[in-house]
């Protein structure tokens, strides 16, 4: 499986790099583990370090283990960096990082005004860190939230690894995935290892079904699920009976309670990733494993 970008992501680089480059200086990209947020950042980082800035990438467990005094140590090695030219810092995976790190990023963020710094972030929706939803929430900072690729984009990746178009019965296994790149890439190979794809006649069909889905991938939706609050993970069980998307006024009638007290829970359940708002403003699951995992 290609680590190209597909079209929404190549978008999210340009749409980065014009933020850092003439924007604004702190970009903050946010998504589901596996949905490419490494990816992306790496693709950003190489087009800039080409261009000439310093780039520097760190993740939170390395950031969590600093001594206390390691911030004023990384503004001044910041500061003294930027003396030579542009420097732009990447920092993974900040849902994991200590409350002193998040709080050393605010500050590095305010240096952006002065100095030639950027400031490259990622972040998972879950766990919610109130210093990440302030940071986000700065007039300064740009978020980006990366979703999967579109069913168009899967096409071409599975095109590019086997030669041939995926068929209906391989296209409705990648809909589990929600386009994540990563569980894609495991659901095929697990698939081709179990012997269960064939390219006969220029097409890649597949003998499996839904109960086939790799546990890998299960188990990556039911992780993430566990993060969720009882109240959104109590609205989910509903939302999956009820069996289709659902009008809060539908889902506060079966749970005996009023809409008004069911917010917070979609809120919570929409900006976890794992539920959607459709057209006409009913709540759905963002794609069909997060549905069949909790109903299980």
């Amino acid at each position: 499986m290609t680590s190209e970008p597909g079209g929404r992501h190549a978008s999210a680089v340009e749409e980065i790099l014009a933020e850092l480059q003439g924007g604004s200086r702190t970009v903050l990209v946010s998504g589901l583990p596996g949905i490419g947020k490494s990816t992306t950042v790496g693709m950003v980082a190489g087009r800039l370090a080409r261009s000439g800035s310093v780039v520097q990438r760190v993740e939170a467990d390395e950031m969590s283990r600093s001594r206390p005094d390691a911030a004023d140590r990384m503004v001044e090695a910041a500061e003294k960096l930027c003396a030579e030219g542009p420097v732009l810092l990447c920092a993974d995976d900040l849902h994991q990082a200590d409350s002193d790190s998040l709080d050393l990023l605010g500050w590095l963020s305010d240096m952006t005004r002065d100095l030639p710094l950027s400031l490259l972030l990622t972040r998972r929706p879950l766990p919610t860190r109130e210093s990440l939803t302030v940071l986000a929430a700065r007039p300064d900072v740009h978020v980006v939230e990366l979703a999967g690729l579109a069913p168009d984009e899967l096409d071409a990746l599975v095109a590019a690894r086997f030669g041939a178009a995926p068929g209906p019965s391989v296209q409705g296994l990648l809909a589990m995935t929600g386009g994540n790149p990563f569980h894609t890439r495991v659901m095929l190979d697990d698939l081709q290892r179990r012997g269960l794809l064939d390219t006969a006649g220029g097409m890649l069909t597949t003998t499996a079904d839904a109960t086939d889905a790799p546990e890998s991938v299960q188990a990556g939706a039911r992780t993430h699920l566990a993060l969720l609050d009882p109240a959104t993970r109590d609205l989910l069980q509903v939302l999956a009976v009820w069996g289709a998307p659902a009008f809060p006024e539908q889902l506060a009638a079966v749970t005996d309670s009023k809409p008004v007290a069911l917010l917070g829970a979609i809120q919570a359940a929409v900006s976890s990733g794992v539920a959607r708002w459709t057209d006409d403003e009913r709540l759905a699951f963002q794609h069909d494993l997060y549905r069949d995992v909790v109903y299980s």
